[in-house]
């Protein structure tokens, strides 16, 4: 990790991309800073989306690298707390297809108002293609939120 050699060299880095919390550390990391928030902030904004809108049942299926369990377990922190309910969850290796569609298909028997999907553009387009894909995902894609509506045979019903 560059933000580690620079911190030994006593060298200042700006990071126009980093998403990592572990870098807010001031003890570990004097030396760096960043114009891009970090996952924390992220994790606990989209659930006010999400409540914005009335859903309150709400699905992840997140790639299994750091950044995203970390931002998931951020994110479930907030819904349950905002009394919103996390009502199932799925992972799966980046660049898996298979596994990637599986957790799509497990995950939309769940009964979830919309699906939260954190993953990279190299799954999404097999995530969203599965069959029984949701017709509504939140999308964090390799660092940019987007909410997006996709053509599926689903229609969303808020449940009370």
């Amino acid at each position: 990790m560059s933000a580690l050699l620079l911190t030994a060299n006593e060298i200042m880095q700006l990071s126009y991309w980093s998403s990592s919390p572990e870098l807010a550390d001031k003890g570990v990391f004097p030396y760096f800073g960043r114009t891009y928030p970090s996952d924390d902030v992220a994790g606990r904004l989209v659930p006010l989306i999400v409540q914005h809108f009335g859903w309150t049942n709400v699905a992840v299926i997140n790639v299994l690298d750091t950044y995203a369990i970390h931002y998931v377990a951020v994110f479930e922190t907030r819904m349950v707390a905002l009394g919103m309910n996390v009502i199932s969850k799925a992972g799966f290796p980046n660049g898996d297809a298979e596994n990637a569609r599986a957790a799509v298909r497990d995950t939309a028997r769940a009964g979830a108002n919309i699906i939260f999907m954190l993953c990279f553009d190299n799954d999404m387009e097999s995530m969203c293609a599965a069959p029984h894909s949701p017709m509504i995902c939140c999308m964090l894609r390799a660092h940019e939120l987007l909410l997006t509506a996709l053509t599926c045979s689903h229609t969303l019903h808020p449940q009370s």
